[in-house]
C-alpha cells in the first residue's frame, strides 16, 4: 500500500492490527514504527503481541530486545536477545547488540564470549574485532588482544589507529621487529601520518620532534642532491595547532623524514590577516619558531621560505638547492 506524504503512518498501522489482529506482519511493522520514534513502551507491546502469534519468530524477539534496551530493562533485553539467537544462531545483529548490552553492564567476560561467537559466524567483521580487542586489553589478555589487532590489521592495513595500537602492544611485549613492520606497512597507505612516525622513531631510537599530523596530501615534491622534500597540505591534525603546509625532508637511504618545516596557523589572526602563519622547524633539537610571515598560505612562497631554512641549516649553496618558478 502506497502512503501519501500526509498520511499518518502510525494510524494506518494501528488500524491494520485492529482490523486483523492475527496479522503477524502488521504487528512487526507497528513495532518497527514505534522503535523508529523511540516509543519503547508501545514498541514492547507490539513485539509481545507478535510473539503471542509466533513465539519462534526471531525478529520479534529482536524487536522486543530493542524496546527493552530502550527502556533500560537490560536484564530482560539480554534474555530477549538470547532467545532470538537460540532460534536463529547466525543472527549477527542480535549477537552484536547483545555484546554492546553486556558492555553497558560492564560484563567484560560476557562481551568477550559474545564477540568471539560472532566472529565465528563472520570472521571479517572489523567492527566486532574492534570491540573484542579492546575487551581483551581491558581483561589483561595481551596475546589475545595482539591476535585480534593482527586480524583486524590484516583485513585493512590502511587503518592507522589499528596499526598504531597493534604496534604499541607489540613493542610493549618486546616484538619490536613486527611492530616496525606494522608501522611501515601502515605508512605505505598514509605516509604523512606523524602519529605513526612518532612511534616508529621511538622504536628506532630516533630523537626528533614532529608535528602532530593524522593525514595529509602531497602538494609538491622537490629533489636536490641526496635529498627529497615533499610539501603536504589538506592537513588533519591531532592537536590544537593547525598547519597550512608542512615540508617533510628525506635523506637518501633513509625512509623516515629527518626534518619538518611548517606553516602554523596563528589562532589569533583574522581571516583577512595575511601575517597569520608562523614559520617553524621541527628537528632533533626541538620546535623552533621563526616568527610570523606574510603569505605562508601560498604554496610557492612557503616552499621558498622552507628551502631557505634547509639551506641555512645544512650549509647548502644556492647551486645545491632546487630552482623554483
Amino acid at each position: 500500500m502506497k502512503l501519501s506524504q500526509n498520511t499518518d503512518t502510525g494510524e494506518i498501522l494501528k488500524n491494520r492490527v485492529k482490523e486483523n489482529p492475527e496479522d503477524l506482519d502488521s504487528w512487526i511493522d507497528l513495532g518497527s514504527f514505534f522503535l523508529r520514534r523511540k516509543n519503547f513502551v508501545e514498541a514492547e507491546k507490539a513485539a509481545r503481541k507478535a510473539l503471542e502469534l509466533a513465539p519462534k519468530n526471531s525478529f520479534s524477539w529482536f524487536q522486543l530486545a530493542l524496546a527493552l534496551s530502550g527502556k533500560k530493562d537490560l536484564v530482560e533485553a539480554e534474555q530477549a536477545y538470547r532467545e532470538a539467537i537460540k532460534i536463529r544462531p547466525d543472527f549477527i545483529n542480535a549477537w552484536f547488540n547483545l555484546g554492546l548490552l553486556l558492555g553497558q553492564r560492564n560484563d567484560l567476560q560476557g562481551v568477550k564470549e559474545v564477540f568471539e561467537e560472532l566472529l565465528k559466524i563472520n570472521p571479517q567483521d572489523s567492527v566486532a574485532l574492534n570491540y573484542l580487542r579492546r575487551v581483551y586489553y581491558e581483561l589483561g589478555a595481551k596475546e589475545e588482544a595482539i591476535n585480534a589487532y593482527r586480524t583486524s590489521f590484516n583485513i585493512d592495513p590502511s587503518q592507522s589507529r589499528t596499526a598504531y595500537n597493534l604496534a604499541l602492544l607489540l613493542s610493549e611485549n618486546k616484538k619490536t621487529a613486527e611492530a616496525e613492520y606494522v608501522l611501515r606497512k601502515a605508512l605505505d597507505f598514509n605516509p604523512f601520518s606523524t602519529i605513526l612516525l612518532q612511534l616508529l622513531y621511538q622504536l628506532l631510537g630516533i630523537n626528533l620532534y614532529i608535528p602532530k599530523i593524522v593525514s595529509a596530501t602531497s602538494k609538491k615534491t622537490l629533489k636536490f642532491g641526496s635529498y627529497e622534500a615533499i610539501v603536504v597540505g589538506d592537513i588533519i591534525t591531532s592537536g590544537r595547532i593547525q598547519y597550512e603546509f608542512v615540508l617533510f625532508l628525506y635523506e637518501q637511504g633513509k625512509q623516515e623524514p629527518i626534518l619538518f618545516v611548517s606553516a602554523e596557523k596563528n589562532s589569533l589572526a583574522t581571516e583577512t590577516d595575511t601575517a597569520g602563519y608562523f614559520l617553524c622547524v621541527f628537528d632533533e633539537h626541538g620546535h623552533v619558531n621563526f616568527g610570523l610571515y606574510a603569505s605562508l598560505n601560498d604554496l610557492e612562497y612557503f616552499t621558498k621560505k622552507a628551502l631557505e631554512i634547509i639551506a641555512s641549516k645544512y650549509k647548502f649553496s644556492s647551486e645545491d638547492m632546487p630552482k623554483l618558478a
